[in-house]
């Protein structure tokens, strides 16, 4: 890890130390890669707070993710995204969701988001508090009244399980492959839980034993008390109604169901916000808001149960084969450019901008620049020295390489990273393995 005086770096990031420290939303300009970077390691120490970044797409996150890991040893997590619009009648992928709601709830120090990660919605957290199922050792737990549970909460009952969403029982043990990386087996004696371990669902052998597990509702609603609107989101004029209560492509619903849907920002209000060119994240987001309403409009015109008779319900009169909730006005599945920008006026936000934006008051500049590749010329570089930087009591941070500029990507590459002052260079090398 690099270690660098902060002591010695001079105005600019004194006002970056005490604008954090005050609470305040400002800009950043003049910054190389690195020295984004070496602010955004700060950032927490400074603020006391825990540290949101949006970046306009995820190769940047990863980008970030890996620099920071690589240079400061510090760990990010990045907020997945679903591919498929929430518009759509398509399955999402729960992997990619159980990734969501684990970083939603253990709320990582640094996290790092894609601007399209912003647009889903998610149940609030009363609703998992609400609806979870805890599970210690020494419990007891009636596995007729546990089966049934599982189904409200959205699983399926197989032989063997091998993906989320499913759960199996056999004999006194219960396999449920919930909202995490492996799926729990639990065993009873009697009715008293006793064993509690994670296993690998390929082969079946455990990984770790735990005292307790939690298992999680599978989707962002529960369908349980609403059976009518599920048949008649079904466009079913039959009376029995699926046990699972659950249909191929109800998420497309889920703001029907649920009407307490949130958005990211809203677990992570306590977070300084950073936006990575702050232009172009809002930029991206409007566009991307436009595309999500494009998609919201064809459902409506396409899609059951919106066709037929359901028109005249969208025209505020009543229907007795679809419920009056099944209306446009409720089909809200994603996080509008409106809801965007009112929710991020209420964080600290700082924006790391080369372009200068007007919608930040306070303005920090840096006259940070790389270095020039001298290829281990110690004359170009005494010459260098001699005329660039001596004559500067204070000059700014700056970094070079033997490959490209921010290279800490590159296997084996070795990068030097300079500070000066008072004409005399201190230098501070790492390899990269």
């Amino acid at each position: 890890m690099f270690n660098i005086n902060e002591n010695d770096i001079p105005y600019p990031y004194e006002r970056f130390r005490a604008r954090l420290k005050e609470g305040e939303s400002f800009a950043v300009t003049g910054l190389t890669t690195f020295l984004r970077l070496f602010l955004l390691s700060k950032v927490k120490k400074y603020s006391k707070k825990k540290v949101l970044m949006v970046t306009s797409t995820e190769q940047t996150a990863l980008k970030y993710q890996s620099d920071l890991q690589t240079i400061f040893d510090l760990d990010a997590e990045i907020m997945p995204f679903q591919d498929v619009s929430m518009y759509e009648t398509v399955n999402p992928n729960l992997y990619d969701y159980a990734k969501q709601i684990e970083l939603l709830l253990s709320k990582p120090d640094v996290v790092l988001c894609p601007a399209k990660s912003l647009l889903e919605k998610f149940p609030n957290e009363d609703f998992f508090k609400k609806n979870c199922i805890k599970i210690k050792v020494g419990d007891t737990l009636d596995l007729g009244k546990f089966s049934r549970q599982l189904v409200h909460l959205g699983y399926k009952k197989t032989t063997m399980v091998s993906d989320i969403s499913e759960f199996s029982i056999r004999g006194d043990i219960a396999d449920i492959f919930s909202l995490n990386s492996h799926p729990v087996r639990i065993e009873l004696w009697g009715d008293e839980v006793v064993d509690i371990r994670y296993f690998d669902n390929e082969t079946q052998k455990s990984i770790e034993k735990a005292k307790e597990t939690i298992i999680y509702p599978v989707y962002k609603f529960i369908t349980a008390g609403q059976e009518d609107l599920v048949k008649a989101l079904q466009n079913n004029e039959e009376n029995e109604i699926p046990e699972e209560n659950y249909f191929e492509g109800i998420e497309v619903y889920q703001s029907y169901f649920n009407k307490q849907l949130t958005g990211i920002l809203d677990y992570f209000k306590d977070y300084v916000l950073v936006f990575d060119e702050t232009t172009e994240i809002y930029s991206k987001y409007e566009l991307l808001d436009e595309e999500c309403e494009k998609r919201k409009e064809d459902l409506l015109k396409y899609s059951a149960p919106f066709q037929g008779e359901a028109d005249e319900i969208r025209r505020g009169l009543k229907n007795k084969k679809i419920p009056n909730q099944v209306q446009e006005d409720n089909i809200n599945n994603h996080f509008t450019y409106e809801e965007f920008l009112r929710e991020t006026s209420y964080f600290q936000k700082i924006g790391f901008n080369n372009f200068i934006d007007g919608n930040m008051f306070d303005l920090i500049e840096f006259n940070s620049q790389p270095l020039r590749n001298f290829e281990a010329n110690l004359d170009d570089m005494t010459q260098f020295i001699m005329n660039y930087i001596a004559p500067h009591p204070n000059p700014p941070l700056a970094q070079t390489s033997t490959g490209s500029l921010c290279s800490a990507e590159s296997k084996g590459a070795r990068e030097m990273v300079c500070y000066y002052r008072n004409g005399l260079p201190r230098t501070c090398k790492r390899n990269f393995k």
